[in-house]
């Protein structure tokens, strides 16, 4: 059980991450951007305009799982609410079934029987499980996907500086 102090600090660790995410798919799509704009065509093979148009399909790629990454954030956002919601209702639900007459849902005005009321809370728990397994697998997929834009996004800097460095020392 998270405390408010502990949810303060993970509420800004959140937005932290998130404003990063968007900043380095910013920035590496702007220097995709320049670099594409000031690349010069060549034929293709083993010379420095070869390993810079492999510089810029690198940052482009760097880009494309970023914003991917960035997706699956939200469909964890999205998939945690649903476990949570699916949670709080189950354990709702399990109090009414506990009880010996009708209770009223305070939200709807609908009366609840204790017989249907356990009924619908294991449907609910069940659809947290649900949730909270694909919360897992879309987390995993995020992980991955911050993994592969950094590393495309290393190589591409690579790449574009040994591009220079090869295209000063062969000039």
């Amino acid at each position: 059980m998270g405390n408010e102090r502990s949810d303060s600090v993970w509420s800004r660790w959140a937005a932290g991450s998130e404003k990063f995410d968007y900043f380095i798919v910013g920035i590496s799509s702007a220097l995709a951007a320049y670099l594409g704009q000031h690349y010069l065509p060549a034929k293709v093979g083993l010379n420095p305009a070869t390993l810079e148009l492999a510089a810029i399909l690198s940052l482009s790629g760097s880009v494309v799982v970023g914003l991917k990454r960035i997706e699956q954030q939200l469909e964890v956002l999205r998939l945690n609410h649903l476990a949570l919601y699916h949670g709080e209702a189950a354990g709702a639900l399990t109090e009414v079934a506990g009880q010996a007459e009708l209770a009223v849902n305070t939200r709807t005005g609908e009366l609840l029987d204790p017989a249907s009321a356990g009924y619908t809370a294991g449907l609910h728990k069940e659809a947290s499980g649900t949730a909270r397994k694909a919360v897992a697998d879309a987390t995993k997929t995020a992980d991955s996907a911050y993994h592969w834009r950094n590393r495309l996004l290393y190589l591409g800097f690579a790449l574009f500086l040994a591009s220079r460095l090869w295209r000063a020392y062969t000039a």
